[in-house]
């Protein structure tokens, strides 16, 4: 069983998953997770480090990185089972989202204030 662990939270992922490998980036589909039984408070914020652990006999992590986005499903006041797509990022996709370029003479102090 594959789950998504964050945290103290552990989702059970349903549906398989691609891992896309260059030398440049490691690109993960995205993850449908099971969300039955958690509230609002148990979501995971945007860039938070995420693993994904296949669950075995020894549990073994086949992926680093931080969450994207999240999309739930559509839902109806009758759902019992609540699902979410997660989207993630590998940490050098992280890492190019926080890069800034600024062309021009600034004030250190100013130029980070307002990025």
């Amino acid at each position: 069983m594959m789950v998504l662990k964050y945290g103290d939270i552990s989702l059970k992922c349903l549906n398989g998953y691609e891992i896309t490998k260059s030398s440049q980036n490691v690109v993960f589909s995205d993850l449908h997770c099971e969300f039955t039984g958690y509230t609002a408070d148990n979501l995971p914020k945007k860039y938070q480090e995420v693993e994904i652990i296949e669950q075995g006999s020894i549990d073994k992590t086949i992926f680093f990185g931080y969450i994207n986005d999240i999309h739930f499903e559509e839902m109806r006041e009758q759902d019992k089972e609540i699902f979410i797509n997660i989207s993630l990022l590998s940490p050098m996709a992280k890492s190019t989202l926080r890069t800034t370029v600024a062309v021009g003479t600034y004030d250190l102090c100013n130029l980070i204030e307002n990025v």
